[in-house]
This record gives structure tokens, sequence and C-alpha cells, in this order.
């Protein structure tokens, strides 16, 4: 009797090894693009609550006196404003880029916009049913709903 392997023997544990390897590589992915949706949906919750604050305390940024405050959205990122209406020539805007394969998707806020109120910090202009954004990872299909009630408290699904 011979000892060995036939082809189709060692085509056959390439196939299942191939499947394992493939099955595993995906599952390992997929936490890393939760974590990345995680963490792209904190710095936004952060920035939104940031520019909030800066409104409710009548901060200047070195003008003369207290503005609104507010956060323009659009599908690459989004950027931070003074004014109570975003401006793309103000230099003093400070823009964030989203990286990877994350974007922002249904954006159905007024003039794509959050803008908070000097002093109360309630959000400007409010309509309820036109107050959300969806961050998604394109990649994986995984997403994440954000919504600004109309005290500027952010709720997540």
């Amino acid at each position: 009797m011979k000892k060995g392997f036939t082809l189709i023997e060692i085509i056959l544990v390439l196939s299942i090894f191939t499947m394992l390897v493939s099955f595993t590589t995906i599952n390992l992915l997929r936490p890393q693009n939760i974590s990345s949706l995680e963490s792209i949906s904190t710095q936004v919750i952060a920035d939104i609550r940031n520019q909030q604050i800066k409104a409710m305390v009548g901060d200047t940024e070195g003008q003369g006196s207290a503005q609104q405050f507010g956060i323009y959205f659009e599908s690459n990122g989004y950027t931070l404003f003074r004014g109570p209406l975003y401006n793309n020539l103000d230099t003093s805007n400070f823009k964030v880029q989203l990286e990877g394969d994350l974007t922002l998707t249904g954006i159905s806020l007024p003039f794509n916009q959050v803008v908070f109120e000097k002093r109360s910090g309630d959000v400007a202009g409010f309509i309820n049913g036109s107050n959300s954004f969806t961050i998604d990872h394109t990649s994986s299909g995984i997403s994440k709903t954000l919504t600004i009630n109309q005290y500027g408290a952010i709720s997540t699904n």
C-alpha cells in the first residue's frame, strides 16, 4: 500500500482552509468597522455639544458680542461655524472631514445645519421631523442615526 495524499484530498483540505480563513477575516474586520463608527459618532456628538455650550455661555471667540453657534453637515464631513447661518467663505469655520468609508446620509435638517440660540442653547428654527442625520460605514453597511431635539439633546439608534 502506498502512503500519501491524493490530489482530491489536498484540494479539499485547501478549500476548507481557505473558507475558514475568509470567514475569520470577515469577522475580524467587523469590530473595526463598528469601532470606527462609534468613534466618529462620539466625536460628532461632542462637537455638537461644544457648539451648544459656546452659545449658552456667550462665547465671543474674540468678536465684540455673543453669537449663535452651529454645525453645517454635508456628506463627507461637517463644519463648525459661528453665527445664525453657515457661510462657507467665513475663515473662522472649522471643517471636519470624515475618513475612510464613513459618510453622512439622510441629513434631515433645515439648511443641513443645526444652530444654537445664544444664552438658551435651544435649536434655532427647530422643525420636528427635520432633526436627524445618519452616519454610514459604506463598506460594511452599518449605520447610526443621530436625532437632535429642540433643546439640543441628542439621541442615537
